[in-house]
This record gives C-alpha cells, structure tokens and sequence, in this order.
C-alpha cells in the first residue's frame, strides 16, 4: 500500500529563496501541482534547501518536471529504488527519485563567466550581471553593454556561481 510512487526534489544551492518562492508562484497560477499528493519544505540556506513533491504516477512526475524545465534553467537527475518484487508473477514495482537542480544565479546577481562561456557568448567579458532568469539567464556586460542569454546546457556544462547577490550591490 504505497502512499506515492515518484518524488521530485527541487532545489536551489543560494542563501535566499527569491528563486523558489517565484516557483512556487507559478505553480500555483498554472496548477502545475494538482496531481502531486503531497508537498514539503525542506529547510537549508547554502546546503539546498527547496521543495519536495509527491506523486502517485511517474507520469505525473515527468509532466512536473517538464513546467519546472519551462520555467527555470535546471538540471535534472533520477534514480529509482526497488519498491516490491513478486517473483512468483515477475512483478516489479519502483520509486522514481528525480532532483532537479535550478541554477544558483538570480536577477541582479554579479557574475564572473568562465573564460570559455565568455567567449561562446561572441568574446564577452568575464564580468556579467544577470538582468533576468527565465528558462535561460539573461546577462549584460557593463562594460561594453552587450547583451546574451546562458541556456541551461551551457550553463551545466560549465557551471559557475554569482559573486555578489544584490543585496550587497549599489546602482
């Protein structure tokens, strides 16, 4: 008697929860989660803290995961664990365990661009600041003006973190 079948854990690794309570905002104006069972905070400030949802169905599970990649730059990992296994009717029964990892970079953060992704982004400077995040990072160099969005695949492929949020910026 299995309460749920599939979790998603989403989670952000940033001091502050901007990024999460946006989310959460847009999950509850397009009822994204009317299929999870069950939802729960997990609290934590630099180690990951975020949300937790439980679903009966991976089916479900994936239509989530889905808004949150439409909505965010994440990255997305699974694992399943075997749940029941009837050997006389060769019976399998798994839980889905999928994290999906938003980038820790928000709007009016600073940021110091691998050299690589910098020049990926037509020889941008290192210096940025991300102006929006949507389902990719906008970002502006300061120097020369110049304007580009970091999918989530660059940013996966060389991740990096903001420097100086803008609590500690001054315009």
């Amino acid at each position: 008697n299995q309460q749920w079948s599939a979790l998603v854990q989403v989670r952000q690794k940033v001091r502050h929860k901007r990024t999460i309570l946006f989310l959460e905002q847009l999950l509850l104006k397009h009822g994204a989660h009317r299929n999870a069972t069950g939802i729960q905070t997990v609290p934590g400030s630099s180690i990951g803290g975020g949300l937790d949802f439980f679903f009966r169905e991976r089916n479900h599970a994936r239509t989530f995961i889905s808004f949150v990649e439409s909505v965010a730059p994440t990255k997305t990992t699974k694992a399943r664990q075997l749940a029941t296994h009837d050997s006389h009717s060769n019976e399998y029964s798994f839980k889905y365990t999928f994290l999906c990892e938003i980038t820790p970079v928000c709007r009016d953060d600073l940021l110091v661009l691998p050299s690589k992704t910098a020049n990926t982004l037509g020889s941008m400077g290192n210096l940025a600041v991300a102006t929006q995040v949507s389902n990719v990072v906008h970002v502006i160099d300061p120097i020369s003006l110049k304007r580009d969005e970091i999918d989530r695949a660059k940013f996966w492929k060389r991740p990096f973190r903001s420097i100086c949020t803008r609590e500690y910026l001054v315009e």
